[in-house]
């Protein structure tokens, strides 16, 4: 299961949205849609916490997503 959070700039409004995946092992590909409020401000963050079926968890902030390179900002347009 993911786990997938937006924070606004300001701080003022988290969303999340939990995915889980119960296809096969090896497909390693998520979807998942969150709804942000109306006139939203732009800049959103973007972080992740992972989870398997044996409990292996991990937790990836804006720092660890930037470091491999991923995208951590949702611009609201």
């Amino acid at each position: 299961m993911i786990v997938w959070s937006v924070t606004g700039p300001s701080g003022k409004y988290h969303n999340w949205q939990a995915i889980e995946k119960s296809q096969g092992v090896l497909d390693k590909t998520f979807t998942g849609t969150t709804t942000l409020p109306r006139y939203s401000e732009p800049g959103w963050h973007v972080s992740l916490f992972v989870t398997d079926k044996l409990a292996n968890e991990t937790d990836y902030k804006e720092a660890n997503l930037i470091s491999m390179g991923f995208p951590h900002i949702i611009d609201v347009n």
